[in-house]
């Protein structure tokens, strides 16, 4: 199993029902907390970290817009035993590429993983496994309120990121079902997957609701990326109710 990026949710409108996918089915797996954010950065620093064919997007030519991402996946899934873990990771956005999709849902957003983090080593194995670069540090740990909105991540480098909300009313979400792109440079160079993100998740997700402040950490590879992020795009799960990400993969060997 390829593991998806979470982030490429945050392009298009969220919607229930709906025919359901044709493409061939491979997997799913399920989480019940995520917090998933997009930022523009300056594209020179990324240039060193993107593998060769791997180009990113931005709202001018010299921008790139990074993913953050952080989400509790439950033990299990469809077709796999996934590790119960906690996770963290953070990519780019990348052009999307539907030719081995066509006459099936097209993918709308697609993105590179640039360093994954969990707390479970087993998942961290099945990560590297799949091609993607994971960042395997002692004591990652998550630490967050009641409604999963506010909180912080830190290892034994030191703290990575804290959250918290800024929006007074209470959040309001809903069903939503996308489809995102997830591109993978391996042994086979470059390899894309869509998948389905489906759930319960913000109804408006704003870019306004969350205050994300980065900190200097070796997680982000060197990117000078601490401080307050100005996000243009936000959106979390319902706290404590299933999602799923289920894998299609049209142009699997």
């Amino acid at each position: 199993i390829v593991r998806p990026c979470l982030a490429a949710i945050n392009s298009g409108q969220p919607f229930a029902g709906g025919p359901r996918l044709t493409m061939a089915y491979n997997a799913a797996i399920h989480m019940d907390w995520g917090l998933f954010f997009e930022f523009e950065v300056p594209l020179a620093p990324l240039l060193p970290l993107l593998p060769p064919g791997i180009a990113a997007v931005g709202n001018d030519a010299e921008k790139a817009v990074l993913t953050l991402n952080l989400a509790h996946f439950v033990q299990g899934g469809d077709q796999i035993d996934l590790p119960e873990n906690h996770e963290i990771d953070f990519g780019v956005l990348v052009p999307v590429d539907n030719t081995n999709y066509q006459g099936m849902p097209q993918a709308d957003a697609a993105a590179h993983m640039l360093n994954i983090a969990s707390d479970s080593k087993g998942y961290l194995e099945v990560c590297k496994d799949s091609g993607y670069c994971i960042h395997d540090r002692p004591n990652l740990t998550f630490e967050f309120d009641q409604n999963g909105l506010n909180g912080r991540v830190w290892d034994d480098d030191g703290p990575i990121v804290s959250i918290k909300t800024v929006k007074g009313e209470a959040l309001k979400y809903g069903p939503f079902r996308r489809v995102g792109q997830d591109v993978v440079y391996d042994h086979r160079e470059e390899y894309r997957l869509n998948f389905v993100f489906e759930g319960k998740g913000l109804i408006d997700p704003s870019p306004n609701l969350f205050e994300i402040v980065l900190e200097s950490h070796p997680f982000f590879r060197g990117l000078a990326l601490s401080g307050r992020q100005i996000c243009q795009s936000q959106f979390a799960l319902s706290f404590g109710e299933k999602a799923t990400l289920s894998f299609f993969g049209a142009n699997e060997d």
